[in-house]
């Protein structure tokens, strides 16, 4: 992510492209804002593990929590991708033990 501003269709640009280059990845629409723009949840791991839930981007002032989760799961999603290890944790044993679920923009309103 860089530094420009970031509106709606960038933020579904960037979530869409994300689970193009690493199917991992599950997308899903959890609602809709006030405004009629989705809510989305993204997810790696094994669907039936507790949830480790990561929120961002609760109102208008809030410019960065949305672009550090999307940075952060992707980070996590190359990984996995690749193979590799995430702290010293092979990533593929960590997503079969886990469930990680964010929700970038709970506002996509605000942001």
């Amino acid at each position: 992510m860089n530094q420009t501003v970031i509106d709606y269709t960038y933020i579904q640009n960037t979530i869409w492209q994300m689970k193009a280059l690493h199917p991992v990845i599950r997308v899903n629409r959890i609602g809709k804002s006030v405004v009629g723009r989705s809510i989305y949840a993204m997810e790696l791991g094994r669907e039936s593990a507790p949830a480790l839930l990561f929120l961002g981007t609760f109102n208008g002032r809030d410019c960065y929590t949305g672009e550090y989760l999307l940075s952060w799961f992707l980070r996590v999603a190359k990984a996995v991708t690749n193979k590799e290890k995430i702290d010293g944790v092979p990533s593929l044993e960590l997503i079969r033990r886990n469930r990680i679920v964010i929700i970038p923009f709970v506002n996509p309103d605000g942001r």
